[in-house]
């Protein structure tokens, strides 16, 4: 059964490099079987929160600096749908977006009918990583595409990468389009001065973050952020589409949990991760192989991303993961 092999490789002891961001640790209390409900009385309602899911939303509205905030149990796959066909309701006109998004920024063209215009994506000359997107890149993409609706910018990509998002910003707003920022990867942005801003702060109309790929929080959690809180309703609207009317009432817990430990332990426990980081560094005794922590492509990295870089070797990265697992 599917939980006998979950169990064996919980007791396994592999390293867990990868997501989710809780590693399998218990930083907050269990949530057992006897905790899934549905809506029920007293327990609120995903769709239209006005008690204790209200709490959590307004929680992550504050902690991220947002006008509005959503509590997903979909992914960010649900969040970066909503936000999209909040923003483009019209279905006409153009998508600026990375050729390199997401598959559901591509879902979500395809179902709001918008034309996609890429973003070229930046490569580091040295590793050979895709990264972010260039302001310079996104100007002139709208001075050519007078009909663009919204711009669509990864950011962190999954290798770390980071845009100019005040300077994207800056320019959807004098074009009069939307920015949405996929930060998948970059929940854990805007927390402390040793990790890069979060997007909503920098100026984006809407940003999408998976709490499960950095922060201590299940599978599936996410939110969606927005800058103005005059959105909320299509928002709403959008995520009613996009997102179960069953929603898991383990996940939502998952996501307070989460909030709740950023708020009362966020800055001891960045100041933890910050260091841990420093010391790696000053261990990491590699050669031939290169960890990548900035480039001159990109406008910022994510410190938190450990990517190792096989350029100028026989191994390739493939190989690399198959040697350390």
């Amino acid at each position: 059964m599917l939980i006998d092999l979950l169990k064996q490789y919980s007791a396994s002891g592999v390293l867990p490099m990868h997501m989710p961001g809780h590693k399998r640790r218990a930083l907050f209390s269990g949530l057992p079987h006897e905790l899934d409900i549905t809506e029920i009385s007293g327990f609120d309602n995903l769709h239209d929160m006005t008690g204790v899911l209200r709490g959590t939303a307004l929680l992550a509205a504050r902690l991220y600096g947002a006008g509005a905030a959503f509590p997903l149990v979909g992914g960010s796959t649900a969040g970066v749908l909503a936000a999209i066909r909040t923003f483009c309701p019209e279905r006409s006109g153009s998508l600026v977006m990375s050729r390199t998004s997401h598959r559901c920024v591509y879902s979500a063209a395809e179902l709001c009918g918008l034309a996609p215009v890429y973003i070229p994506t930046e490569r580091d000359a040295k590793s050979g990583i895709l990264g972010g997107s260039s302001a310079e890149s996104v100007r002139r993409i709208l001075e050519s595409s007078p009909d663009a609706r919204a711009v669509v910018v990864t950011s962190p990509s999954y290798d770390g990468a980071v845009s100019d998002i005040a300077s994207i910003a800056a320019l959807t707003k004098r074009a009069g389009v939307a920015l949405i920022v996929d930060a998948a990867h970059g929940a854990h942005f805007g927390f402390s001065p040793e990790f890069p801003q979060n997007a909503v702060r920098l100026g984006a109309d809407a940003e999408v973050v998976s709490l499960h790929k950095t922060l201590p929080a299940m599978t599936q959690t996410a939110l969606l952020l927005l800058q103005s809180p005059d959105m909320s309703k299509r928002a709403q609207d959008a995520l009613r589409v996009f997102e179960t009317t069953s929603p898991s009432y383990v996940l939502l817990a998952s996501i307070d949990a989460c909030l709740n430990l950023l708020q009362s332990r966020g800055i001891e426990l960045f100041a933890d991760w910050a260091r841990a980081l420093r010391e790696f560094d000053g261990a990491l005794n590699l050669k031939s192989l290169r960890r990548v922590s900035s480039s001159d492509s990109w406008f910022g990295f994510d410190p938190g991303k450990i990517a190792v870089s096989t350029v100028g070797t026989d191994v390739s990265g493939a190989r690399l993961m198959e040697l350390l697992r």
